[in-house]
């Protein structure tokens, strides 16, 4: 378990472009910066829904995988902002793929119990090497 201490509270600085984006199933997240790094936080479900994409589920998605060493997870840490615990996930960009759902990728969603997988929510990229900002 994670303890307070041991989150970075964010304040987010003048001039710093960060858009509220909330989807059609609740769920809320903030595209933003951190440290000149652009980064996708995301928060609880105000609905109390899916854990599978609470901001804990999605740091433990990113230590698995450098555990099993897919490399398919971009580096996600927990944060504090404005009070709340939320998932900082570094943004990585990529292109939308022309095949569907590969084998490894469901794989990964099986063992972390994702079910919102579907062909708009992934991407191809170059395999970067893990980095923290």
């Amino acid at each position: 378990m994670v303890k307070a201490n041991e989150l970075k509270t964010i304040t987010p600085r003048p001039g710093t472009p960060t858009a509220d984006v909330r989807r059609p199933d609740g769920w809320r997240g903030k595209e933003g910066m951190i440290d000149g790094v652009k980064v996708w936080l995301k928060g609880k479900s105000p609905t109390g829904g899916n854990d599978s994409q609470s901001p804990y589920h999605e740091r433990a998605a990113y230590l698995l995988d450098r555990m099993l060493h897919f490399n398919i997870v971009p580096p996600t840490v927990l944060q504090l902002l404005e009070g709340e615990v939320i998932s900082a996930q570094k943004f990585v960009k990529g292109k939308r793929p022309r095949i569907s759902i590969p084998p490894i990728l469901a794989l990964w969603d099986y063992i972390i119990d994702n079910s919102d997988r579907h062909d708009g929510n992934w991407y191809l990229a170059h395999r970067p090497e893990p980095s923290m900002w």
